[in-house]
């Protein structure tokens, strides 16, 4: 493996190897190191034995299961400068912090829980504690699991090691592997030779890392491992100090010699859809991932707006902000129809209220047929603050009022009873199933509407029984991921035609998507000041409409379609 170390090193300096800007500096400083650091050596029989380690270790999933460990030329060149520097002073490591941003599906959390077993099992340390951490519990397992079940599946290794559910241990060396919570105020006494910090793009502080790097200071020769994708948040720490930092030590405008850091993305400038360029970014493409399957992201992220930054961020390590609108202006305004023929047809809405001063929103979706629905909106502002607001912003908020788009109320606060009336008159028009609302700062009109509309019969959680006609609807990515995502693609696939009302347009504007690690995805306003209740709200009716569609006999009342006699 050594010398497919170094003939990845050569190649990546040569231009042989496409790479990034960052990927170069990351090895043309090792190079210029050998000519100029004077208080280390490398030592290249020491990069070796660290090589020679990696194949005793066993793949568990997909089709390398059972398959020896074998590492790609940039994991080798990683381990080779990693673990062959040292110091000339005790001969101890040089570098205590190794810093990895390579895309998803490049086997990082797998390529990181492999190097932390080298630390746990063969490099030598009495007592030695490894540590997984990360911003749950649930992905700091992940590191975990990945080191555990390599073990399991290594003969060699599996007759040291005391493979619990939790943690490792070897007896001999009284050494210890686990994951802890990520409530670092937990952690303070841990006598840690080795953290793993994973995913570190969704660290909003420090704090996970400075407790670690805190502890270090009893051993001779920590290593702190964080290894992460990009993210979505550039205001948090990893992007605004750690990330920073590592690229000012790759540009030579300071000096670590502690940490070593390597950043595979694309360059300034590249196109991120010229297959040219991919491996800038993933380094191993043609295995992890293969080829086809980012071609198949790349589709997804050109015919799915919300998928573009979730592609760029994911696999091409670029850090986002979802800046760019959502939904082009131009496809949402071409979805604008007269309204057809509603009277008595199945209705579903979806009620934002806004605090007492904001537009409050309420939308109807409207099933057509199977696949095609229709949005009605109306839209609520107090009058003085509709004032108010169109001299400070210039939205023309007395215009819409003028036009029948927005309902202005009388007063300085919203006029819930006037939206009550809204809801109720509509209902005789249309049928009325149910109603989303958002939970927050709305128990008391949630019970006045509940009083009114009543509850229904129907099958519901495996079993018959009343329901009410208004259900609280989060607006956490668990409730809001789904329907936003099926808003889009009804969108894009013109299974979704409205009224045409402007606030709705403007509003669509305002949003930019907020992503979560796993890929959920919810409306924000981002840095924008203004609303996108009105958005919030179709997703709340569609989300309504979705879940009752997918219940027994779709949603249906026992006693739908039956006469009932009110006394």
């Amino acid at each position: 493996m050594i010398e497919i170390a170094e003939k990845y090193i050569s190649d990546v300096l040569s231009g042989k190897e496409m790479a990034c800007r960052l990927t170069i500096l990351a090895y043309q400083r090792h190079v210029d190191d050998l000519k100029n650091k004077k208080e280390f050596y490398f030592d290249k029989e020491s990069a070796k034995r660290t090589l020679a380690f990696f194949p005793y270790l066993k793949h568990y999933k997909g089709k390398w299961a059972g398959d020896s460990f074998v590492l790609a030329p940039w994991q080798a060149a990683v381990i080779y400068v990693v673990f062959g520097w040292k110091r000339i002073d005790n001969h101890k490591r040089r570098f205590r912090t190794v810093n990895i941003e390579v895309p998803r599906k490049g086997g990082k959390t797998t390529f990181i829980a492999a190097i932390a077993l080298y630390l746990f099992i063969a490099d030598g340390e009495e007592g030695a504690e490894v540590y997984t951490a990360a911003t749950t519990r649930e992905q700091a397992k992940i590191a975990f699991t990945d080191a555990r079940q390599m073990v399991l599946r290594s003969p060699d290794l599996n007759k040291r090691v005391e493979v619990l559910t939790r943690n490792m241990n070897i007896t001999k060396s009284a050494a210890k592997f686990e994951y802890v919570s990520s409530d670092y105020d937990t952690l303070d006494g841990l006598n840690p030779t080795v953290a793993v910090l994973d995913e570190v793009h969704a660290y909003k502080t420090n704090g996970i890392y400075g407790i670690f790097a805190s502890a270090f200071g009893s051993r001779e020769q920590p290593m702190m491992l964080i290894i992460t994708t990009a993210g979505f948040r550039k205001e948090w720490w990893y992007y605004k100090v750690q990330r920073r930092s590592i690229i000012e030590i790759l540009e030579g405008k300071i000096v670590d010699d502690s940490v070593f850091g390597v950043i595979y993305t694309l360059d300034e400038g590249d196109d991120w859809q010229d297959p040219e360029v991919w491996k800038k970014a993933n380094p191993n493409l043609g295995v992890t991932p293969s080829i086809e399957y980012l071609e198949g992201r790349v589709r997804d992220a050109l015919n799915k707006p919300s998928e573009r930054v979730n592609v760029l961020t994911k696999h091409f390590n670029i850090f986002t902000d979802a800046s760019d609108v959502w939904i082009p202006s131009e496809k949402w305004e071409a979805l604008s129809t007269v309204a057809p023929h509603l009277v008595g047809k199945k209705a579903y809405g979806g009620l934002d209220l806004a605090n007492t001063r904001d537009i409050a929103a309420y939308s109807l979706c409207i099933p057509i047929d199977d696949e095609n629905v229709y949005l009605k909106r109306f839209f609520f502002v107090p009058l003085e603050s509709a004032r108010d607001r169109q001299e400070a912003s210039g939205v023309p908020y007395l215009d819409w009022i003028n036009e029948g788009w927005l309902i202005g109320t009388e007063g300085n606060s919203i006029d819930y009873n006037y939206i009550k009336k809204v809801i109720f008159d509509y209902a005789k028009e249309v049928s009325l199933h149910s109603i989303a609302i958002d939970r927050w700062n709305s128990t008391h009109f949630r019970q006045e509407l509940e009083d009114e509309l009543g509850q229904m019969y129907v099958e519901y959680n495996g079993k018959m029984q009343y329901v009410s006609k208004v259900n609280n609807f989060g607006q956490g990515f668990k409730d809001m991921s789904d329907p936003t995502k099926l808003y889009e693609t009804m969108i894009l696939e013109k299974h979704i035609s409205h009224d045409g009302n402007p606030i709705s347009a403007w509003m669509l504007g305002n949003v930019e998507l907020q992503r979560d690690p796993a890929g959920n995805i919810k409306p924000d306003k981002g840095k924008s000041s203004e609303k996108i209740d009105g958005v919030v709200s179709d997703i709340m009716a569609l989300g309504e409409w979705t879940m009752w569609r997918n219940l027994p006999n779709g949603g249906k009342s026992k006693y739908e379609g039956k006469e009932i006699l009110m006394y």
